[in-house]
């Protein structure tokens, strides 16, 4: 539960702050699609930074922990690069997809990670 708490902690800090980039990126013409394109390895980057030496504390092998996060980044920005053009594609307002892209990919990256 403890992880929980602080995976929510961090992604709240780190999603905010690209939110705002986000809605900011929108209003000078970036689709919602191009939004998640180009935020989504900046995020992860932090958010491995983040994860790795705050919310998991794993002392393992490093190199294996950056593989496992990676590969399963790499699914989610797929996914929700593809959710958010899908989204966009079938009439969903641009802050709805950025909303529903946000919280589905976070919910399913704690998931992979942690079972």
């Amino acid at each position: 539960m403890r992880a929980l708490l602080k995976f929510g902690v961090t992604g709240i800090l780190i999603n905010g702050m690209f939110f705002l980039v986000a809605l900011w990126q929108l209003n000078v013409g970036f689709s919602p699609w191009m939004v998640n394109a180009v935020n989504y390895p900046i995020a992860v980057g932090l958010s491995f930074l983040t994860s790795r030496n705050w919310v998991f504390r794993d002392r393992g092998d490093r190199r294996w922990m950056l593989l496992k996060y990676l590969l399963v980044y790499a699914v989610g920005y797929v996914g929700c690069t593809l959710g958010a053009a899908g989204l966009e594609r079938i009439g969903f307002p641009d802050i709805a997809v950025l909303i529903i892209t946000l919280f589905g990919t976070a919910a399913a990256l704690f998931l992979a990670l942690n079972f």
